[in-house]
């Protein structure tokens, strides 16, 4: 395939994307679903872009080995070879990336919390996918040198870059200044991959015959982050935190996984399964019937043998995650051994800006319910 070919399909790659994507924020926001010259414009551009395709592609497990960019580098400063920057699982105590993040810190002359990226490996998956990390500054103090430390998974949208979530959000200033007023325990937060390809996008569903997400990030996450920093290992020790469809994947990764988490955090999510994308007029595909009723968080938490906490958030006037949130708040109430807090905010909308006004209050409510 030449240049320019090449270029083509980024151009057209580049459309269809914006395509989707102002798709998928009409529906969050309650649009209507593409139809007419949008929907013609995505099957137009699919078809070129099918026909541009020369070569075939790789395997699910080929498309997902993607390269450790950032702690090679700083394997580099702490003196190690690059050929050593993906430890092996299994081999050695937690925090096998220590050295290299201390040395990271000492070379951007930090003295509070890092915000860096790192590349989690999977066993199950076999994944090698990148994510950005947050780190307390006690993390690398020596009060904590021996310290493990509880973990946040969060989560972005749909569509999302790895670690996009640190920009919709001011993760890095809100966890300083919680874990400063002693209303969350110093926590490690951890923002993996959940889109290794722009799309589709399977809300955090294992796909039938490709990327196995849910499995990476509920299975393969929990297991392999205590191996490369001192995380706890407890589900005691464990959340999940995430926006819109994020909220829906941290609900239903918890509840499929209650071994590893017990807490969740939702801005803005649903609850009542995956959404229909192909109904909705969306290019993703739909779950099947039974993926749908084994991803449904407001029938998942009724059969949940372990107890589980829920921060629910959403504004008023977004009124689908709204009755979403009450309708599950409702149902968790009626449980004996779950607890919900929910915070509405007057207005915002589907959107960040229901949620940045409201961060100590959502970081309390986690902090309430994880222990330090």
């Amino acid at each position: 395939m030449g240049p320019t070919s090449v270029l083509v399909m980024v151009l057209l790659a580049t459309a269809i994307t914006g395509l989707a994507a102002a798709t998928a924020s009409r529906r969050r926001h309650g649009g209507r679903p593409a139809r007419g010259r949008d929907a013609g414009l995505l099957v137009l551009g699919q078809v070129l872009l099918a026909a541009l395709v020369v070569a075939p592609a790789p395997p699910p497990s080929a498309r997902a080995s993607l390269p450790d960019i950032h702690l090679r580098a700083a394997r580099r400063v702490a003196g190690t070879p690059p050929a050593t920057a993906h430890p092996v699982l299994g081999t050695g105590g937690p925090g096998s990336l220590d050295a290299a993040l201390a040395a990271l810190r000492r070379s951007r002359h930090l003295t509070g919390s890092v915000v860096t990226d790192i590349t989690v490996p999977g066993r199950r998956t076999g994944y090698r996918w990148p994510a950005r990390v947050y780190l307390p500054a006690q993390y690398f103090s020596a009060t904590y040198a021996r310290r493990t430390f509880p973990v946040v998974e969060l989560i972005a949208g749909s569509h999302s870059r790895p670690g996009s979530i640190f920009g919709s959000l001011p993760l890095q200033k809100s966890f300083d200044t919680a874990i400063a007023r002693h209303t969350l325990p110093p926590v490690i937060g951890i923002a993996p991959t959940r889109n290794p390809a722009p799309m589709p996008d399977r809300q955090c569903i294992d796909e039938p015959h490709g990327h196995a997400v849910a499995t990476y990030l509920g299975v393969d996450v929990p297991r392999s982050v205590p191996h490369l920093l001192r995380a706890r290992t407890d589900r005691a020790g464990w959340a999940t935190m995430g926006t819109s469809s994020g909220g829906y994947c941290a609900a239903d990764l918890a509840l499929r996984n209650p071994t590893r988490f017990s807490t969740v955090v939702s801005l803005s999510g649903y609850f009542s399964g995956p959404i229909d994308n192909v109904r909705q007029g969306m290019v993703d595909p739909s779950p099947t019937p039974e993926e749908r009723l084994a991803n449904t968080p407001i029938h998942q938490v009724r059969n949940v043998t372990q107890p589980m906490s829920f921060v629910l958030v959403s504004a008023r006037d977004d009124t689908e995650e709204y009755r979403e949130l009450m309708r599950f708040a409702a149902v968790v109430r009626t449980l004996p051994s779950d607890g919900v807090s929910t915070i509405v905010t007057p207005s915002g909308g589907h959107s960040s800006a229901a949620w940045r006004p409201v961060m100590s209050q959502i970081l309390g409510g986690l902090g309430r319910c994880l222990t330090g």
